[in-house]
């Protein structure tokens, strides 16, 4: 059986967050977003295993449903870490008197969705998510209205500082293209 422990070091947690960033390439994050995160919880617990990792959180929105994020790595997966994962988020949730857990699990990750199934998981909504590739676009020249003075951003560092960056500062990224899984303890 699987040794799961809670996170005691920054050392863990910055493995926690190498597990998620590796499963979850396109929605990678920061640890200072993950810090951002646990400050707007209620209550907070992270605990690793070989190959593996699982966040559970009580939200402010919902302190009676636990919001948890279980990730093992694809080479650990069949070998017992996702089920002691889930048994140690269900009784750090247990004892704070929670029965209903509330996961995210990829639209096309067939083997997680089979995992949260067996454990009685149902999807309860579901979220897509677009991306518009701008790299190749060539934006046609443009001539100002007159008055109006056409200049770079660079040049308007000042707009630039934390409101225009693509997220607000201080609120973590929530990823997309995941069906929501909601489920009661087993």
């Amino acid at each position: 059986m699987p040794v799961i422990r809670p996170c005691a070091t920054e050392e863990d947690e910055q493995q926690t967050l190498a597990i998620y960033n590796t499963v979850w390439p396109s929605s990678a994050i920061t640890m200072d977003e993950v810090r951002s995160f646990k400050s707007q919880t209620l209550d907070y617990g992270d605990f690793i295993g070989p190959g593996g990792s699982v966040a559970v959180a009580l939200m402010p929105q919902r302190p009676t449903t636990g919001y948890v994020l279980l990730i093992v790595l694809p080479e650990h997966r069949r070998s017992g870490v996702g089920s002691a994962l889930y048994r140690e988020a269900s009784s750090w949730l247990r004892e704070r008197g929670v029965h209903r857990i509330d996961a995210r699990v990829s639209e096309d990750d067939e083997e997680s969705i089979a995992f949260a199934g067996r454990r009685g998981f149902q999807e309860v909504e579901r979220n897509r998510r677009m991306l518009l590739d701008l790299t190749t676009l060539v934006p046609p020249p443009i001539d100002p209205p007159p008055g109006v003075e056409i200049v770079s951003w660079a040049d308007r560092l000042d707009l630039t500082q934390g409101h225009l960056r693509g997220r607000v500062r201080g609120v973590p990224r929530r990823p997309g293209c995941r069906r929501r899984i909601d489920g009661a303890l087993r």
